[in-house]
C-alpha cells in the first residue's frame, strides 16, 4: 500500500505542507501547541512522502513538471522548508546553523524555480501568461519576509518589496482577463490562491517590521478579505466537481488570510473595539481555514490510497 500511495503522490500535495505547515505555525501564535505539534508533524511526514517520491521515482517528477501549473505551484515545497526552519529556531528554541543552511538553502532553491520558470514555460502561449498559479512562483517569496526575523530581516524587507510588486502586476491581469478560466477541471481550484498574494505579503510586513505604514496595512488588509470574499463564491463549485489533487491550492491561501488579520490585530494600535472585531473575525477564519486543511487533508489520505492515480 505505501509504495501505490507513493507512486500517486503528486507535486500538488507541497500546497496541503505548506498549509498544514502555516497551520501549525497559526497555533503556535495563539498557544495551542499540542496543535500546533500535530499539525507539524503531519506536514513533515508529507515532505517527507514528496522527497522520498522525489528519489525513487524521478521520472514521475518529471512529467508532472512540464505542466506550467504544476511548476509554477512547486515553490510551495522550498516555502514549507522555509516555515519548517522558523517554527524549529523559535518555537523549539533550536539554535544550530543547519537552520540557517536549510532556510537559505530552501530560498535559493525558489530562486532557481522562478528563473527556471521564467526561461522555460512563462510566455510562450495565451495559456502561459501569468494566471492564479504565478502568485506561488513569485508572490511566494513573501514566505521569507515571514520566516526572516530569525534569520535575516534585511532579506525579509527586500522580498517584501518584490512580492508587493509581483502582486500589484499579476493580480491587475488577471483580474482583468479573468485568466482562470483558461484551468482544466483538474486545475480549476487553484484560482483559490488569489487569496492568498496580499494576505502574504501583508503577514510578512507586519511579521517584520516594529513601525508600519498605515496605508500599506490597511490597503493590504482591505484587498486580502475582498479576495478571501471572493474565491469563497468559487467554493460551492469545486466542492461539487469533486476532490483534484488540486484541491491543496485551497488550504495556505486561507490559512495565511486569517493569519495575517490576526497578526494585524496583535501589533494594532486601533481602538479596542475595533481590535476585538478584528480578533474575533480572526478566529472565525482560523477556524475556517483549519476546517478546510482537515477536510482537504483527509481527502488526500483517501485519493492516496484507495484511488486511481490523477495528476493535474
Amino acid at each position: 500500500m505505501f509504495i501505490t500511495a507513493l507512486k500517486r503522490t503528486p507535486i500538488a500535495i507541497s500546497g496541503l505542507a505548506i498549509g498544514i505547515m502555516a497551520l501549525s505555525n497559526v497555533f503556535y501564535h495563539i498557544n495551542f501547541k499540542t496543535l500546533g505539534l500535530c499539525s507539524f508533524i503531519i506536514s513533515c511526514a508529507i515532505i517527507l512522502l514528496l522527497i522520498m517520491k522525489w528519489i525513487i521515482y524521478p521520472s514521475m517528477f518529471l512529467k508532472e513538471l512540464k505542466n506550467i501549473h504544476t511548476f509554477a505551484i512547486s515553490p510551495t515545497f522550498p516555502m514549507t522548508l522555509m516555515i519548517l526552519a522558523s517554527i524549529i529556531k523559535q518555537e523549539y528554541t533550536v539554535q544550530s546553523q543547519l537552520l540557517n543552511v536549510l532556510w537559505y538553502a530552501a530560498i535559493l532553491l525558489h530562486i532557481s524555480l522562478i528563473i527556471i520558470f521564467i526561461s522555460r514555460y512563462a510566455f510562450r502561449n495565451f495559456k502561459s501568461w501569468p494566471n492564479t498559479s504565478w502568485f506561488v512562483m513569485f508572490v511566494g517569496t513573501g514566505v521569507i519576509s515571514e520566516t526572516s526575523t530569525a534569520f535575516n530581516e534585511t532579506l525579509g524587507h527586500v522580498s517584501t518589496i518584490f512580492g508587493t510588486v509581483c502582486l500589484v502586476v499579476i493580480l491587475a491581469y488577471v483580474l482583468i482577463s479573468k485568466s482562470w478560466q483558461t484551468y482544466n477541471q483538474e486545475q480549476f481550484p487553484m484560482v483559490i490562491i488569489m487569496s492568498a498574494p496580499a494576505a502574504l505579503c501583508l503577514n510578512g510586513y507586519i511579521l517584520n517590521n516594529t513601525t508600519y505604514s498605515n496605508v500599506y496595512v490597511i490597503v493590504l488588509l482591505i484587498l486580502s478579505q475582498v479576495l478571501f470574499i471572493f474565491t469563497l463564491i468559487f467554493l460551492p463549485k469545486i466542492l461539487q466537481r469533486g476532490f483534484k489533487v488540486s484541491f491543496s491550492a485551497m488550504t495556505f491561501p486561507w490559512v495565511t488570510t486569517a493569519a495575517s488579520l490576526y497578526n494585524v490585530t496583535q501589533h494594532s494600535h486601533a481602538s479596542s473595539s475595533t481590535i476585538t472585531f478584528g480578533t474575533i473575525l480572526s478566529v472565525i477564519e482560523i477556524t475556517l481555514a483549519a476546517i478546510i486543511v482537515c477536510y482537504v487533508l483527509y481527502q488526500y489520505v483517501v485519493f492516496l490510497t484507495t484511488k486511481d492515480v490523477e495528476y493535474s
